[in-house]
């Protein structure tokens, strides 16, 4: 299993590049994120043949997508 704690880094990399515009909820969105994180170490398969944060920043930028369509 992945470890949460050493990838929490992709959260705020995931509000920086798509979600700055959005500094009025970004603890909301960080939280949402941090979800998307937990989901994903949750959820990853090594054996499909990605890389963890490239996994990892799809969950991420959909559950902050999913907060900010809501």
């Amino acid at each position: 299993m992945v470890d949460f704690d050493e990838n929490v880094g992709l959260v705020y990399f995931v509000f920086d590049k798509y979600y700055q515009m959005y500094r009025d909820i970004e603890e909301d969105l960080i939280q949402e994120g941090l979800m998307g994180l937990w989901k994903a170490c949750q959820t990853f398969d090594s054996l499909r043949g990605t890389e963890f944060s490239t996994y990892a920043v799809k969950v991420i930028k959909n559950e902050m997508g999913t907060y900010v369509r809501k």
